[in-house]
């Protein structure tokens, strides 16, 4: 089984505990389970506050697929991140500020879009999340940082000079060029073109996903960029975060 196989295994079964304890109602699947009110996959003191902003609740609204959003799934990346960011005492928490370099008082931006003159509209990129100076890419069951042609990304003016492609670039089968780790390649001419930090959220267990991190900042040709680029564990975040929400979060999530 592989680490993402067992991370998904271990939030169902914690989800399933959860949902006998608390009575709550799922929708249990061949290969996952889906919470049929978008508020029960939520801490409630964070959902209410969720409620409050109106740019919030927008963002919970992402559809997965007709009948079902992307946050009714205990897998879902953005609601983690959310559970988090938008509890209602997270400003006064000094343990998360001090940990991730942010500010109490700078405004928490969701799917914040970066302008790259190359992209379309419906194919730009997407910050998961925006504070300050600082960007996120909020990761938990995906498999991968997907990737790209290298037709595609290398008409992002910035990549040349960049990256240096050797540790990114592979050949697929039809012998195309293909360019690995896209989602973070993307996340990284962002901070380079701002002039902002990026950093990845994940799971502890993903050391698959942290390999295929160090190797992007290995590829780096900037040493004051690779400065910039970092990671920390959702396991990190919470136990910085106050009492209610770190149980919530080993319970669910750990």
């Amino acid at each position: 089984m592989g680490y993402t196989s067992k991370l998904k295994a271990r939030i169902k079964n914690n989800v399933l505990r959860i949902s006998e304890e608390q009575k709550i109602n799922i929708d249990e699947k061949k290969t996952a389970i889906i919470f049929r009110f978008l508020s029960d996959n939520f801490l409630n003191t964070t959902y209410e506050n969720i409620c409050k902003n109106p740019d919030w609740q927008k963002r919970t609204q992402k559809k997965h697929t007709q009948d079902t959003l992307e946050m009714q799934s205990p897998n879902s990346s953005d609601a983690i991140l959310m559970n988090i960011f938008c509890h209602p005492q997270f400003t006064n928490w000094i343990g998360p500020h001090k940990l991730l370099g942010i500010d109490k008082d700078e405004e928490i931006i969701f799917g914040w879009n970066p302008s790259f003159e190359n992209e379309k509209k419906a194919n730009s990129t997407e910050i998961d999340m925006k504070i300050g100076h600082r960007i996120f890419e909020s990761k938990l069951t995906e498999s991968s940082f997907t990737e790209k042609n290298l037709s595609v990304v290398e008409k992002y003016s910035d990549f040349y000079d960049v990256f240096d492609q050797q540790y990114l670039i592979k050949e697929s089968k039809k012998g195309n060029k293909i360019v690995k780790n896209y989602q973070l390649i993307r996340n990284i001419l962002t901070a380079y073109k701002y002039d902002l930090h990026f950093s990845v959220l994940l799971d502890s267990s993903r050391i698959d996903l942290i390999k295929e991190i160090m190797t992007v900042i290995k590829s780096l040709k900037k040493e004051e960029l690779k400065n910039r680029v970092d990671f920390f564990t959702w396991q990190e975040v919470a136990n910085t975060c106050g009492a209610e929400l770190k149980k919530y979060m080993e319970n669910k999530y750990f």
